[in-house]
This record gives C-alpha cells, structure tokens and sequence, in this order.
C-alpha cells in the first residue's frame, strides 16, 4: 500500500506542477496576489517590492523541485537501495520534467520559458538529494 501511495503523492505532484504552468499570465499573478500584497506591506520601498516578489517566485520553483526530488526518490526506495546512481537518475529526471515545464509554458498565453528556471529548479532537485542523505545519516 505504501508503494501506491508514494507513486500516487508523485503523480499528483507532477499534475500540481503542470497546472502551475498552465495557468495563462494574468491567472498566474491571481495565484501569487495574496503574496505580493503581504510583500506591499513589508517592503515598505517600492524599488525593493518587485525584487523580493522575484526572489519568493524563484523559491517557489526552487521548494516545487527540491519536493519533486524526494517524491521521486521515495519511489525509487520501495523497489531499490538507492545508490549515488540512482540520485544522478533523479536529478536527470528533475532537469528533464524543468525543461519540460519550461516548454510547456511557451505554448501559454503571457508566459514563457526561462532557462534562468530550469537552473532554479535544478538547484531545488539537488537541495531536495542533500536533504534526503542528511537525514539518511541521522537516522543511521
């Protein structure tokens, strides 16, 4: 059963991503409007405002991936021992779905691809790994 659930968790993850990206350019910001009005009220000068809502939409690409990472490999670890192999595997497979994504939102409307974002996302992916063997050395 818990092989069901974690490839579940993973599918689900990959389908919450997709809409992500499908969202047009106009809906997306709708999506992030709850954070850049806490943003107005904190970053009390306006010229630091549209930099930290930069900053906090490259984290969430960043937290999307390092997620997708240790989904993946939660996978992997109910049908193998995961050696460095298999992470090298799971980081290939992040920077595939990233380009993927990155694609995908050259189709839609008021978005486009970043390759500045697959990078991003990639560095979420190995955060996710170093995460993962962190915490395999602390429960040793």
């Amino acid at each position: 059963m818990k092989k069901v659930i974690n490839i579940l968790l993973l599918i689900i993850w990959l389908i919450v991503i997709f809409l992500f990206s499908n969202q047009v350019g106009e809906e997306s910001k709708k999506t992030t409007a709850p954070i850049d009005r806490v943003v107005d009220m904190v970053v009390k000068k306006e010229s630091k405002r549209d930099i930290a809502k930069k900053v906090i939409r490259k984290i969430a690409h960043f937290t999307e991936y390092c997620i997708l990472a240790l989904l993946i490999i939660n996978v992997i670890k109910d049908y193998k021992m995961i050696n460095y192999k298999w992470l090298i595997f799971v980081v290939c497979m992040c920077i595939l779905y990233a380009i993927s994504d990155e694609y995908h939102q050259s189709f839609i409307a008021g978005r486009e691809p970043r390759v500045f974002d697959c990078f991003i996302d990639t560095c979420g992916s190995l955060f996710g790994i170093l995460i993962y063997k962190i915490k395999k050395i602390l429960i040793k």
